[in-house]
């Protein structure tokens, strides 16, 4: 039996606990050096439970959570003269840039989060003349929550929140076929978790050895913030460009994680199966995200009528990346 704890990985973080009982007389009835078998099912479980560094891990995990929903809520193209309302899926990362998306069967390997997100919004002058002060804003709310499963970790959101945009510069500049929007600041309040469980039998495996491990490994993060914007909006013909500068101000939130995991370890040797000892890991830890951040963020907004549809990306100064796109019904 060995116990490994491998806080010589992680110095400034609680250890994570695997114990391995390989029973000897089983391993050389199988042909296998009960050492190897230790250190590969080790090697294996730290590989893909994302323990050697985890605490660096939930740091990723955090940044991305807080990045994942910004820019949703928000209507940064159409101008709204009346209402808009709409819905949006997108992901953020940070750590593992290049993945907005999540494998299937693992955890991801740097920070991610997904969100989906249904808004309205409503110009506060839908009541008052074309010349009233109150067309310079507009109010909105959203929220949503939702639960995805690939196996054997299955994903949950929520997230809600209110923004208030306020047209800095009122007047847009017409040139034949472009407008300029001219310049909008939009401040708001923002909640966004996402959560990833163990929700099946988590099969861990090499070199012909499988742990399969069952109970709890739970990962939860949220962060509440309020972002403040700067931003403009360009549309030529059936096309709205926008582009914009943030600073992401985050009140509270964190990621934690628990890990309570255990099962036994099976061996297939020319065709015959032998059960070889048991496995058991406990960790739990938690960081927090950055108390703000700045961000950049763009847009393009195909128009057909009153419907829109859109693409953003958000690019934050300390490395976190995000992306969604939606419909919406603007007037």
């Amino acid at each position: 039996m060995i116990a490994l704890l491998l806080a010589a990985l992680m110095p400034t973080a609680h250890a994570v606990e695997v114990t391995i009982d390989v029973d000897s007389a089983a391993a050389q009835a199988a042909g296998l050096d009960p050492a190897q078998v230790e250190s590969a099912i080790a090697d294996a479980a730290t590989s893909q439970l994302n323990l050697a560094a985890h605490q660096a891990w939930l740091s990723d995990m955090v940044q991305a959570a807080a990045l994942s929903a910004r820019g949703m809520g928000v209507d940064y193209a159409t101008n709204p003269q009346r209402f808009w309302v709409g819905g949006s899926l997108g992901s953020a990362v940070h750590g593992d840039r290049y993945r907005l998306s999540r494998d299937p069967e693992e955890l991801p390997e740097g920070g991610f989060a997904f969100q989906a997100m249904a808004a309205a919004g409503v110009n506060l002058g839908i009541l008052s003349g074309k010349k009233s002060f109150l067309r310079r804003f507009v109010a909105s709310v959203n929220g949503m929550s939702v639960a995805n499963s690939k196996e054997p970790f299955a994903g949950r959101l929520y997230n809600y929140g209110a923004h208030l945009q306020f047209k800095v510069i009122n007047r847009p500049v017409t040139a034949g076929v472009v407008e300029w929007g001219g310049l909008d600041l939009t401040g708001g309040y923002e909640v966004a978790t996402y959560r990833l469980g163990l929700g099946a039998e988590l099969p861990v495996a090499t070199d012909g050895l499988a742990w399969t491990a069952t109970g709890t490994y739970d990962v939860r993060s949220e962060v509440d913030s309020v972002p403040i914007e700067l931003s403009t909006n360009l549309r030529l013909l059936a096309a709205t460009l926008y582009a914009g500068v943030a600073y992401d101000l985050n009140l509270s939130g964190d990621v934690t994680s628990t890990i309570e995991l255990g099962g036994p370890i099976e061996a297939e040797v020319n065709g015959d199966t032998y059960e070889l000892g048991t496995v058991t890991i406990s960790h739990s830890d938690r960081a927090t995200p950055p108390e703000a951040s700045q961000r950049l963020f763009a847009g393009v907004q195909a128009n057909v009528l009153m419907v829109k549809a859109y693409a953003h990306v958000n690019a934050t100064l300390d490395g976190s990346y995000g992306g969604q796109f939606g419909l919406r019904v603007a007037m």
